[in-house]
């Protein structure tokens, strides 16, 4: 149902002129639009830009102008292309190519982008498969789409044959939900901030994995499963 899904993604961009080096902006809630879009567009044989639905008005309009798109992948086109022809011959991907564009906060000026090419971003992706969910379990997904790990983290999963659990923007915040789904949906594997992990009790369950990254790594102790310092 998703390779379904990103082949009519796929096509809709197509038909937008998508191609090698283009980059489209992606502003869609957390769930499986977000990833089907993200695939889609690798699959026209562009690249794609995650955004957070929190980001101010201008902060979006700078991102789509330095991506140079005359197009924003958000609910509206999504829903639209759901019926459209899926694009069937996707072109042949340059490990050189375009993947992804990830951009910082622009907390000291305008946001700056940083592109990840198909090279790097597959080797990011083989380097995380030691550590990351077994085939067969199930992956919590807590971690802002924006960040690069975050991409990383939910294509690996996808590779490996295991399970992604996404937990809306809302959810992912509430360390009550998090716990609570942790037990709900048996979760396996997770990444996350260590200050996250911090407040995640440290109760017997399925959870066997946790990678954290994003800042130092320290103070945190759990007896159960495995904790890897990303």
């Amino acid at each position: 149902e998703l390779d379904d899904l990103s082949d009519r993604f796929a096509g809709a961009v197509a038909a937008r002129g998508a191609g090698r080096e283009k980059i489209y902006p992606i502003m869609l809630p957390r769930g499986i639009d977000y990833l089907a879009a993200a695939i889609g567009v690798q699959k026209a044989g562009a690249a794609f830009a995650p955004l957070s639905l929190e980001y101010p008005a201008d902060r979006v309009t700078y991102i789509v102008g330095d991506c140079g798109s005359d197009l924003l992948i958000d609910q509206g086109f999504v829903d639209a292309a759901r019926d459209h022809e899926p694009l069937r011959d996707c072109p042949v991907i340059d490990p050189r190519d375009a993947a992804m564009v990830t951009y910082t906060s622009g907390s000291t000026g305008n946001p700056k982008g940083i592109l990840h090419e198909h090279d790097g971003f597959t080797r990011a992706i083989v380097a995380e498969l030691p550590i990351s969910c077994e085939a067969g379990g199930i992956e919590l997904s807590v971690t802002p789409f924006n960040f690069d790990i975050s991409m990383a983290d939910i294509f690996v999963t996808m590779w490996v044959g295991a399970t992604i659990c996404i937990l809306s923007e809302e959810e992912r915040r509430d360390i009550a939900v998090v716990d609570r789904s942790i037990d709900e949906y048996a979760i396996t594997a997770t990444v996350m901030s260590p200050q996250l992990l911090k407040r995640l009790p440290d109760t017997t369950s399925t959870l066997r994995t946790v990678c954290c990254g994003g800042e130092r790594l320290s103070g945190v102790f759990r007896e159960h499963g495995t904790i890897y310092n990303g």
